[in-house]
This record gives C-alpha cells, structure tokens and sequence, in this order.
C-alpha cells in the first residue's frame, strides 16, 4: 500500500461513526487488507474506544445479530412465528403484495397479504419476508407475520 492510498483509507476511517468502525473490525475484517484493519484500530484508539469480537459486538448491538432464518432479533422481536397460507388459482384465492419497510439490519421487508378475486378485494394480514440470495423462483426463504399493536 502506497502512502496515497493509506492516507485515504485514513480519512475514510475518520468519515465513519464509531458503531461503523466498530462493526467493520468486529464482524467485516475478513472484507479488507490487514493494513486496513490496523488503519481502522487505530481511529478506534484515537477515538479512546478499543476494537472488539464478534460476540462482544453482538452483545453491545443485539438488533444486530441474524437468526438462522435470516432475520435480526428486531424483526424476530415483532413478530410471530405463523406463516401466511397464500393460494391463488385463477384469480380467485390470497396473495401477497408490496415491499415496505426494509430493515436495514437483516434486509426483510414487509408485505400485505390480500384477498383476490380477480383483483385485491380486503387485506388478511402483514408478514415480514427475507429473501435469501439465489431464492427459489423469487419465493421467500422465510416469512413471519406481524404482531398487530394494540387496539
């Protein structure tokens, strides 16, 4: 590494937020050259923070942590492990609908089940749908709906 690239990877070390550089040492250090690394631990000492592991960021930042099935304790945490039952046989039957409120920990988005017949007649239910890399024919991977608030 030249000193023209050291110097810019210095300054985007001091762009990011402390969680950033945090996240990037902790679970991202696998992605980047060591002297980045050690490029990003030495900000974090500048800053008078000390580089941690993976199961300490979890435990600072649990939201964070993705489940088995792909969702992050946020998106686990408002929900409910049933699954929709959508059926659509020649227009007539339930589907799913829309793409809302990306998380930006585990990248599930939430979508309205509906009633058909020919077109959206009343909306069942919302479930929130993560969708794996590579997923079968564009289906979920896995689905949970979502916790109604309180009436």
């Amino acid at each position: 590494m030249d000193l023209e690239e050291r110097l810019e990877i210095q300054q985007g070390m001091r762009n990011l937020n402390d969680h950033a550089l945090l996240r990037l040492v902790a679970l991202e250090s696998e992605e980047f050259h060591r002297e980045a690394i050690s490029i990003a631990e030495d900000e974090l000492a500048s800053r008078g923070l000390r580089p941690i592991d993976r199961d300490e960021y979890f435990a600072k930042f649990p939201g964070e942590k993705i489940s088995s099935s792909g969702f992050c304790e946020k998106c686990l945490l408002e929900t409910t492990d049933e699954g929709p039952n959508y059926r659509l046989f020649g227009g007539f039957g339930t589907r799913m609908l829309g793409a809302a409120d990306e998380c930006e920990n585990c990248g599930s988005i939430v979508q309205t089940q509906w009633l058909w017949i020919i077109f959206p007649l009343r909306r069942i239910a919302r479930y929130r749908l993560y969708y794996s890399r590579g997923a079968f024919m564009g289906l979920p991977s896995s689905y949970r709906k979502l916790k109604e608030p309180d009436a």
